[in-house]
């Protein structure tokens, strides 16, 4: 079958789905004068973020493309994990492969490790310099210790600095002022057991306090194309804190930590010999950790604050192949002023120290062993009002020095033009990297497998460069009624010292990591909000994107490391007895790379829907039901690179299936 057939059916069950919500509610709401919790449209716009500027500032005033998920959009989605939810993110590629470990991309690299996506928590950089990326395991958490997530589509460099590159996803947690006391329990066929438990509360009147943990238990995917279990099931457990102690109304100090661990069973085709003698046995993945941060915020005034933070972040992961071990400190100063009453700045200034000791195996030969990094950087931002209310500049960079490559400059330029009321445009360009690691520059030799008696695997090479992306972008952000929305962007990116996989000339079963290739891309992405009713949401997302490169070998995050067309439809609906249904579409296209078969296989495109039910007979207590994957028995979603990959450990490919159910949530 063709794309564009497949893509016109999805765009047919795409359309169902909403005819059906359009007509299901019609009767229901005769006598019912129930209201969404969820915030109108004009409160959206006016939410204050933080991940574009360093600062708060009003999603109204942002000259860039950011999305915000809510308390309780995150509430309804029926999601249970982190990962999961960037599915309602426009421009946001979701793959789950295992139980604990997806792939997640924002404008292409839709891979498990998403080496030029940078994930926060708090302000806390969860990127891993182990395989360029983020381990999703490591930041799991109570959802409902989230207040909001902010999505920003693009390069974000110019103030969080390097990996920042094709987006940012910063995860902030309720302050324990606004916490609740909560506990909550699910059980299911594919979440077998989730539990969250939470307390907040004061002592004083100065001191606010939170604690909250989680446990997680999840079932073994199946094998694509058979009913055999894959042996993977995942069972995890996480802790948090967080204490706010005001020393009077301008200054707070913050203390908060985590700490997790958590084990997942595996099938692994070890080599044991030269020979090619490859035998396949079952172990187990551990992943243990932890870390504290501190931060002093001090308010000068509504436009001037100074913010000193420092985290030490200590992970231990068994990746099966390697043991890697390795410890995070890091410490920032920001500040930010305005000067007279059009020129806002902020500047900051932070080192990071990181100390590694990953332990090889026959299959990871790691040289050094040892090995340390630091990073030292500065950043200068000044947002100029040309014409208050209606056109600003902002004009800034992020200055840093590496380890492996030395200074980096990643500058951007943006406008926000507001002609009329409820109509912006916006636009920047901007200048990012992506680092490279001990991967990339050949410390670490991966030979995973054996074929015909020879070492299948790859190393970097020792002058591997940053990769630089110059990227582009244009957006328009309409609101023609109190009950409608519309937002739309367009970006062009260019990606040189692109990274790809070429094969060494003594012998082609080896693949050396180069930064021997450029990548362009263009896309656009489209969201719509519309409200026809005070008890009804209807959310509408579209992504686009156009990849290609210069050369026709693999990479990670090659030719079509994200499929051409997503779609997502989400109906948010109020019934009559305090019950809510929440329908969910998501349409995602198909992708492969074209230039690699026994690692980059073909992911066929799926129509996923998903349904949540649920009562709140009292204002503290909620019952619900939900089904995932409705629309068919499994389906597989993610380009199996690692801890999936059939090469490493001879299980054929694996599957999402279809799941339900049953949560009941109390807040005290």
């Amino acid at each position: 079958m063709s794309r564009s057939v497949r893509f016109a059916g999805g765009v047919r069950s795409a359309l169902a789905i909403g005819a059906f919500a359009l007509a299901a509610p019609a009767a229901a709401w005769a006598e019912s004068s129930a209201e969404l919790e969820a915030l109108s449209l004009e409160e959206l716009m006016q939410i204050q973020v933080t991940s574009v500027s360093k600062r708060p500032q009003r999603v109204i005033d942002t000259p860039a493309a950011i999305s915000v998920l809510t308390r309780d959009e995150i509430r309804r989605s029926g999601h249970t994990s982190l990962p999961e939810l960037l599915r309602m993110v426009p421009g946001a590629g979701v793959g789950h492969f295992t139980p604990k470990s997806w792939a997640v991309g924002i404008r292409g690299d839709e891979s498990q490790f998403s080496r030029m996506l940078l994930v926060l928590v708090d302000g806390r950089a969860a990127y891993s310099t182990a395989f360029n990326g983020t381990f999703w395991d490591t930041i799991d958490m109570p959802l409902e210790d989230i207040e909001r997530i902010e999505v920003i589509r693009g390069p974000g460099a110019s103030v969080w600095g390097a990996n920042a590159v094709h987006g940012v996803i910063n995860i902030i947690r309720r302050k324990p002022e606004d916490a609740e006391t909560y506990a909550s329990a699910t059980v299911g066929n594919e979440d077998r057991l989730l539990t969250s438990l939470g307390y907040s509360g004061e002592l004083g009147e100065r001191f606010r306090f939170r604690m909250s943990s989680r446990y997680v238990n999840r079932d073994s995917f199946a094998a694509r194309t058979s009913n055999s279990e894959q042996h993977d099931d995942y069972r995890n457990g996480v802790g948090a804190f967080r204490g706010d102690l005001d020393f009077g109304e301008n200054a707070t100090l913050t203390l908060q930590g985590d700490w997790y661990g958590g084990d997942r069973s595996g099938a692994y085709g070890r080599s044991l010999n030269t020979t090619g003698t490859n035998l396949q046995s079952f172990e187990t993945y551990a992943v243990r950790g932890g870390n504290v941060l501190s931060r002093l915020e001090l308010r000068h005034s509504e436009s001037a604050a100074t913010e000193l933070q420092m985290y030490y972040d200590k992970r231990y992961q068994d990746l099966l192949v390697v043991a890697d071990e390795r410890t995070n400190y890091d410490l920032e100063m920001r500040n930010r002023f305005r000067i007279g009453t059009r020129n806002q700045f902020n500047w900051g200034a932070g080192a990071r120290h990181i100390s590694e000791n990953p332990q090889g195996t026959l299959n990871f030969v790691v040289t050094p062993e040892r090995q340390d990094e630091a990073i030292y950087n500065f950043y200068l931002q000044n947002e100029y009002a040309a014409i208050p209310n209606q056109l600003s500049f902002t004009a800034g960079s992020k200055i840093e020095w590496n380890t492996y490559t030395g200074w980096e400059v990643q500058p951007t330029a943006r406008f926000l033009w507001a002609p009329v009321e409820h109509h912006q445009f916006w636009g920047a360009v901007s200048r990012a990297v992506r680092i490279p690691s001990r991967l990339d520059r050949g410390e670490y030799l991966v030979a995973p497998t054996y074929v015909a008696g020879q070492p299948f695997g790859f190393q970097g090479t020792d002058n591997h460069d940053s990769e630089i992306v110059i990227e582009y972008d244009l957006g328009y952000r309409l609101q023609p009624s109190a009950q409608i929305s519309v937002d739309l962007t367009g970006f062009a990116q260019r990606t040189q010292n692109f990274q790809v996989f070429v094969p060494r000339a003594s012998n082609p079963l080896l693949l050396e990591l180069r930064d021997s290739a450029e990548r362009r891309s263009v896309g656009a992405e489209a969201t719509v909000r519309w409200h026809p009713a005070s008890y009804w949401n209807l959310v509408a997302n579209w992504t686009h994107i156009h990849i290609d490169h210069s050369r026709r070998v693999f990479s990670l995050a090659g030719r079509n490391s994200a499929p051409s067309h997503q779609i997502g439809l989400f109906s948010y609906l109020d019934l009559p007895g305090n019950f809510e249904l929440d329908l969910f579409y998501y349409f995602h296209g198909r992708f492969r790379n074209n230039d690699n078969t026994s690692i980059g296989r073909e992911i066929h495109d799926y129509s996923r829907y998903d349904a949540r039910l649920a009562w709140r007979p009292t204002q503290r207590l909620e019952l619900s039901v939900v089904g995932q994957n409705l629309g068919d028995r499994r389906h597989r979603e993610g380009p199996d690179f690692f801890e999936g990959a059939t090469p490493l450990t001879g299980q054929p490919p694996s599957a999402v299936e279809r799941s339900c159910y049953a949560q009941v949530r109390f807040t005290f």
